[in-house]
């Protein structure tokens, strides 16, 4: 009798220390209400790189959660240069900028593109002359254009080259360095003073101070001679 007791003693011991071992593999394994913690969220780095001519404000490496958006970078240009867009393998090229990345579903590297700024330099013939050289150039941002000379047509003499933002000079021919704008050569008409003049014995009737152009006309003078002279001519 006392045998059979301690079998059952040990038996009754036994259930409650299986029931724990049991409910310490569920646990460890995943079961119950008290699970493992979850894995940590999928991650990308979204990588930001500034081409030749110009920088990067902003962070310019960022990690995002899958499906997030990256933080607003700009493309800053340097001078002499233009930004012309975004471009990067599997992102659709964009000239947004500033530039926030939405939707972040594998690593980007995104790269800002510029272009070195150029100018159109057109010297332009006022009336009256025309040009020996390249007329139309286009010049790099603080370059020179190659020398252009104007050249007056008979009548008319060189008064100088103006444009905008450019100071006006009267240098022929033109070499113009640091371009920034288009410029024009101006000719202006030669003119003559005719004076009429009366000798003695006469006067003058009509304009006798006169500027006329080149091959223009002057009007009419005439001349009255004195009693008691006649008119012999002009000289």
């Amino acid at each position: 009798m006392p045998r059979q007791r301690g079998i059952k003693d040990f038996r009754l011991g036994l259930g409650p220390l299986l029931c724990c071992v049991l409910l310490s593999l569920w646990t460890a394994c995943g079961g119950g209400s008290g699970g493992g913690s979850a894995p940590p969220p999928q991650t990308y780095t979204v990588t930001f790189l500034a081409g030749t001519g110009g920088n990067l404000t902003g962070s310019t490496t960022q990690t995002v959660v899958a499906g997030g958006s990256a933080t607003a970078v700009t493309a800053v240009p340097a001078p002499g240069y233009v930004f012309t867009g975004w471009n990067g393998t599997g992102f659709a090229s964009t000239g947004g900028n500033p530039l926030t990345v939405s939707n972040v579903t594998s690593n980007l590297t995104l790269t800002a593109t510029f272009t070195q700024q150029t100018f159109t330099v057109t010297f332009l013939p006022g009336t009256g002359g025309s040009l020996t050289g390249s007329a139309t150039q286009t010049v790099a941002y603080g370059g020179s254009a190659t020398a252009v000379t104007a050249v007056p047509a008979t009548g008319y003499t060189f008064s100088g080259w103006s444009g905008t933002g450019f100071t006006s000079t009267r240098t022929n021919p033109l070499t113009v360095s640091n371009v920034t704008a288009n410029l024009t050569a101006t000719f202006t008409q030669q003119t003559f003073t005719v004076s009429f003049l009366p000798g003695t014995g006469g006067s003058l009737t009509g304009s006798t101070t006169q500027t006329v152009t080149y091959g223009g006309a002057a009007t009419a003078v005439t001349a009255v001679p004195a009693t008691d002279y006649t008119f012999s001519g002009w000289s």
